[in-house]
């Protein structure tokens, strides 16, 4: 394991005020101890499950058991669950998993020794990978490649909440609507895009620069926290927070966006009301 990933992964989520949790079970807790062998590990990190039983997979992080009859511990289904799960339980900005076989024994034809399923998750999304490390190396190897694999997810993920840069298309078209650049996210019907941000993410779509209604003066991302009804003109005002040093501040130009009622994805969202 190379020191200097660890590090750079710490240092991501501290300069962005993220937090982490990981859900391990192949890796045995291997993931939490690199991250917490660096002093001042308690800013950047909520806590791990080592989820090694599949009891301990539908228990404690909410694998169904389905999921598990299906496809098995070893899957990309199954590393999606424990990465929602240990987020959600714990707190945090990112959750990472890991489930694989690292030997020597437990290998099959279809899921071979160095087989190792792979999952993380933030508020944009989940992704989910599969990595087949060589069956050569030891299970000390294995578990420590796999490791430092689950650690590059994350600090992909935190390069997430940074934002779409100067000319990246905020949109993309598939066949049935478009796809938000910044969450990832269907955003239909097609004339959300017209109201210049994505109504999950709020991700404006400003020409091609950052917008600046979700630029804090400390340089973090905007995010919505909140949705309160105004009083004055109608609708419903978004409330953000920088998510680098937390501050909530009521600028109207740097800090809220005005939505109207029918961006209901957004504000049953933010509110969990439906009776507007």
């Amino acid at each position: 394991m190379d020191s200097s990933t660890v590090k750079t992964v710490s240092e991501s989520l501290r300069a962005r005020g993220l937090t982490l949790a990981c859900a391990e079970s192949c890796t045995g807790g291997l993931v939490a101890k690199l991250v917490t062998d660096l002093a001042g590990s308690s800013e950047i990190f909520e806590g791990g499950v080592v989820s090694y039983s599949n009891d301990v997979k539908m228990k404690i992080l909410g694998v169904s058991e389905e999921t598990l009859a299906s496809h098995g511990a070893v899957s990309e289904e199954t590393a999606e669950e424990m990465a929602l799960g240990v987020m959600e339980r714990l707190g945090s900005d990112i959750g990472v998993s890991t489930t694989g076989i690292a030997g020597p024994g437990g290998g099959t034809a279809e899921k071979p020794v160095g087989t190792v399923c792979f999952g993380v998750s933030s508020r944009y999304g989940v992704r989910t990978y599969t990595k087949r490390f060589k069956d050569t190396l030891s299970r000390d190897e294995i578990r420590r490649s796999a490791a430092d694999f689950a650690l590059s997810l994350v600090e992909e993920e935190c390069e997430k909440f940074d934002g779409a840069g100067p000319g990246q298309k905020r949109f993309t078209k598939n066949d049935e609507g478009f796809i938000c650049a910044h969450c990832g996210r269907e955003v239909l019907p097609l004339g959300y895009t017209s109201r210049n941000h994505c109504p999950f993410c709020l991700w404006s779509v400003h020409l091609d620069v950052n917008p600046g209604d979700r630029a804090s003066e400390c340089g973090g991302l905007l995010e919505p926290v909140g949705a309160e009804p105004n009083t004055k003109k109608g609708g419903y005002t978004i409330i953000h927070k920088c998510v680098k040093c937390g501050e909530i501040r009521r600028n109207k130009a740097a800090h809220e966006a005005k939505v109207q009622p029918d961006d209901l994805s957004l504000i049953i969202k933010l509110t969990g009301r439906h009776d507007y």
